[in-house]
């Protein structure tokens, strides 16, 4: 346990990890006993256990072998001049006033009104 502690770069990310770990096969349980009606106290056990073992090996694993992320280019030197802009600001919305018509079609986007 010191070993892993000491290969990670904060002690608010381990413990949450470690929180993680711990909770995870409990919520496990309690959704197995909430849905499954013909689960048991055998198979709860079972499957929190290997729950557990397979949450510190994978701790375990990501700990020892971490690579570090690519990190990539902030620059826009290579983008399109095409690509400039928002498009979804220049869409507004058009408010039909038929009052026989379902609340959510009354407001409706103007390119959709030609395909009536």
């Amino acid at each position: 346990m010191a070993f892993l502690a000491s290969k990670v770069k904060s002690i608010i990310q381990f413990s949450l990890t470690l929180g993680g770990i711990s909770l995870g096969p409990i919520v496990g349980v309690y959704l197995l006993g909430f849905f499954v009606s013909f689960g048991n106290g055998k198979g709860a056990w079972i499957g929190m256990l290997t729950s557990y073992l397979i949450l510190i090996w994978m701790y375990t694993g990501s700990a020892l072998h971490e690579k570090s992320p690519k990190i990539l280019p902030l620059s826009t030197d290579f983008c399109s001049d095409l690509l400039i802009g928002n498009d979804t600001i220049g869409q507004t919305l058009a408010i039909n006033d038929s009052s026989n018509t379902f609340l959510l079609e009354r407001y409706d986007s103007k390119e959709s009104e030609e395909f009536r």
